[in-house]
């Protein structure tokens, strides 16, 4: 059996039919959240590999890394409890990495992003 897979198959950060309903709320209020979350970022760090996007808090606390070869974007952990806590519940937990997609996008037009995930990110010095 042969299995023929195309490249919008691979982005995960197509909506599945179990998060559509999320899609009204996400629109309504993107603006606001994707602003909030970029105000959280300070500076960031680039190599050949990967950019790093580290907190205005504490900039040693990274928040983002991306990875440029496989087109991966990590959100650190903490900004899921923060934004678990401020916003009416479900909110986050089905629009969190369109949130997260969508600010980094506003920093970075140029990248492409297949796939977003939470993580427990550290940076070891």
């Amino acid at each position: 059996m042969k299995l023929i897979i195309t490249e919008s198959q691979l982005n995960e950060l197509e909506r599945s039919w179990m998060d559509k309903d999320g899609e009204e709320i996400f629109e309504k209020t993107k603006t606001k959240i994707v602003k909030s979350i970029i105000s959280k970022v300070a500076v960031y760090g680039e190599n050949d590999k990967i950019i790093v996007l580290f907190s205005d808090d504490d900039r040693n606390k990274s928040l983002m890394h991306y990875n440029k070869l496989s087109k991966e974007l990590f959100y650190d952990r903490s900004i899921s409890n923060f934004y678990e806590q401020v916003l009416p519940h479900p909110i986050w937990l089905i629009n969190g990495k369109y949130y997260i997609h969508d600010a980094f996008k506003v920093m970075f037009p140029d990248l492409i992003v297949k796939r977003v995930g939470s993580a427990d990110i550290e940076i070891y010095n």
